[in-house]
């Protein structure tokens, strides 16, 4: 199936919750006839296509890729008309946006998914710093012992 208005109803319809592992996705759209056997949703052109249209955010996490929509900005409140003097020189009716570059909230799962990325990093950071911190006393004992420069530069191999 081609139809690519479908195909972007789909997507949006899913997506709408917030992200979607490309694994289910892939069998939803199987399900729903949307998508041959054997092919890829994101080897197809009626699928990219769909997807470039909805400004589909594609991130990978550690059980595969993510299939998400942008965060939806909320509108700008609408411009309160000012009462003016008739000598006084016009007020723009439209209002600045407040925070113009403010960021925009991730979904709670993807923060997650960064925080428990960091904490393990940060474990594996420390388990290294241990193990060459340990490496070091050895060396410098050593070189206490033998007073041979040789064992505080060992050579490369």
């Amino acid at each position: 199936m081609r139809d690519p208005a479908k195909i972007t109803a789909f997507l949006k319809g899913e997506l709408a919750s917030g992200p979607v592992p490309v694994k289910l996705l892939q069998e939803q759209a199987l399900a729903a006839g949307l998508i041959e056997q054997g092919k890829r949703i994101w080897q197809t052109k009626a699928w990219r296509t769909a997807a470039r249209k909805l400004k589909v955010k594609h991130v990978q996490d550690k059980n595969g890729w993510l299939w998400m929509l942008p965060p939806v900005r909320p509108p700008a409140a609408p411009a309160q008309v000012q009462q003016q003097e008739p000598d006084a020189p016009p007020v723009s009716a439209a209002a600045p946006d407040p925070l113009p570059d403010a960021p925009v909230p991730e979904p709670d799962d993807l923060v997650a998914a960064r925080r428990k990325f960091m904490e393990e990093s940060m474990r594996g950071f420390e388990e290294m710093c241990r193990k060459a911190d340990q490496e070091a006393k050895v060396t410098v004992a050593r070189y206490l012992q033998t007073g041979d420069l040789a064992d505080l530069f060992p050579a490369e191999s």
